[in-house]
């Protein structure tokens, strides 16, 4: 069956290969609204905004102030398990020199990777841990229901609903900030870096007049109405879509999209993200470990990432990893050789990933793939 595969997967990896691409970074023509000019350059590189760090100066500034005399908990720290949030717990108690407890939340689809990094990292820095975890087989449950829904009708904009339980995480971020009455709560997310206007763009909505270096949640009201306008046409077009998991998809946009997201502190608003300095620390101080089978590091710990790349890369030939390496070209952290480098690299189809979320949702991963491969590329 594996060999059967082989050739399928190295003509997906050429075709991805002959993708024309903007001329300054690595994102395909497939990028909805990615607008080429004559010269080849996508509109992300003539727009992308500099948008200044806070500075270590304010940043040890509110340490000081929020800081407990008696070493009792003076803040919150939201750990995934995943290499940024892990690195934010580092930081928060070896460089700020505070006393954290850590929140982490299991949406259904951390992996025991993701909880091996939270236990050591905690148990290493001496770190409280209050840990939230959803209906696990419920939420595996919808997962399942909605990627056979997908499948049925095949519409890129319609992926991140195989993610919308993860979005619940910022609702109970709150409450847990609420319930311990700590007003400081570190979060760990590279915004600048991350940005990934092609969910949106893949619903139709142009994400101009995003706050600069914000997560889709900063997207304008008319944007978010957007989105929600396709997610109910795609519903009415698509019965399937119309099962026991539609309250938890709309309390996960709920929770992305229309809470204020102000009542956290981002690490990587104040410092400059640099990740192979965070990666490195991460690995010689605490064994902090990655997923074997590719050599990012982004999203280690989290059984939904590959499948949801793989469906980006097989139907749009990128990934949300075009965008982070894009991002680095734009920052001058990476060349835009090393960069399309890494993305054929890290984009390469992650198997035995793929095999884990489909035994964890229930799915039978070579009908899966083979309902994949027959879906018509935009390339």
């Amino acid at each position: 069956m594996n060999q059967a595969r082989t050739d399928p997967e190295q003509e997906l990896n050429q075709a991805i290969a002959r993708l024309r691409r903007c001329a300054r970074c690595v994102l395909p023509a497939t990028v909805p609204f990615v607008e080429l000019d004559l010269a080849g350059v996508c509109r992300h590189c003539r727009e992308h905004p500099v948008v200044p760090l806070g500075g270590k100066p304010a940043l040890f500034a509110l340490a000081d102030r929020i800081r407990s005399a008696r070493g009792k908990p003076d803040c919150i720290v939201a750990l995934s398990g995943g290499r940024d949030s892990c690195y934010v717990l580092h930081y928060v108690k070896r460089e700020l020199e505070l006393n954290p407890i850590a929140f982490t939340y299991d949406w259904g689809m951390v992996t025991p990777l993701g909880f091996r990094n939270q236990e050591r990292m905690c148990r290493a820095l001496g770190v409280e841990r209050i840990h939230l975890a959803a209906r696990v087989a419920k939420v595996r449950a919808h997962i399942r229901a909605n990627v056979k829904a997908w499948l049925e009708r095949p519409r890129l904009g319609m992926v991140p609903l195989v993610m919308a339980g993860d979005k619940h995480f910022f609702y109970h971020a709150q409450r847990i900030q609420r319930r311990l009455g700590l007003a400081t709560m570190f979060f760990g997310m590279a915004e600048d870096y991350e940005n990934e206007d092609f969910k949106e763009g893949f619903c139709g909505a142009r994400t101009e007049g995003r706050r600069p270096g914000k997560h889709s949640y900063g997207t304008t009201l008319r944007q978010k109405a957007r989105v929600a306008l396709y997610y109910f046409g795609n519903f009415l077009a698509n019965p399937a879509y119309l099962n026991p998991s539609l309250p938890g998809t709309a309390f996960g946009f709920f929770s992305y999209y229309l809470l204020p997201h102000d009542y956290f502190v981002n690490l990587f608003s104040h410092v400059p993200w640099r990740e192979e300095e965070i990666v490195e620390t991460l690995r010689a101080r605490y064994g902090w470990e990655s997923p074997a089978d590719t050599r990012s590091t982004w999203r280690a710990g989290d059984a939904a990432c590959a499948f949801v790349n793989h469906l980006y890369l097989a139907v749009a030939g990128f990934t949300e990893n075009d965008f982070l390496r894009s991002n680095q070209v734009r920052h001058g952290d990476l060349s835009r050789e090393r960069a399309l480098e890494l993305v054929l690299l890290e984009n390469r189809v992650r198997m035995e990933s793929l095999r884990e979320f489909c035994d964890l949702v229930g799915l039978d991963l070579d009908k899966t793939l083979e309902a994949i491969g027959r879906i018509p590329s935009l390339f």
